[in-house]
């Protein structure tokens, strides 16, 4: 494949007519080749079935605290801004802060057929 610098303006079109089309393809023929992997031992050369990566979570969070504070850690909280986002808080605050405060501008989207 060309980098994208490379491609020429008729190239980038055609590329964009058909890369959802097969973003959604090569996703879907790893999901049978994982799941033909898994259920019946498949295997296909230069690939091989490794453990999925876990997310480790703590079984009781209160728990954790209080040996961490008894093992002498003071500063054992994550501090965050409220919300998920800048949607959240939109909907939290007055309007009339949000829009004094910083504000990224939207980012377009490429779509077919427009223009």
């Amino acid at each position: 494949f060309k980098q994208p610098p490379l491609l020429t303006d008729e190239e980038i079109a055609e590329v964009l007519k058909v890369a959802d089309e097969l973003a959604k393809w090569s996703a879907d023929v790893y999901a049978y080749a994982q799941d033909e992997a898994v259920t019946k031992g498949k295997k296909w050369d230069g690939f091989k079935l490794v453990e999925g990566r876990s997310n480790r979570r703590y079984t009781d969070e209160e728990e954790v605290a209080q040996a961490a504070q008894k093992a002498g850690y003071t500063d054992i909280y994550k501090k965050t801004l409220i919300g998920d986002g800048a949607a959240a808080w939109e909907e939290e605050i007055c309007r009339d802060t949000w829009e004094a405060g910083l504000q990224a501008p939207g980012q377009g989207d490429l779509s077919a057929g427009i223009g």
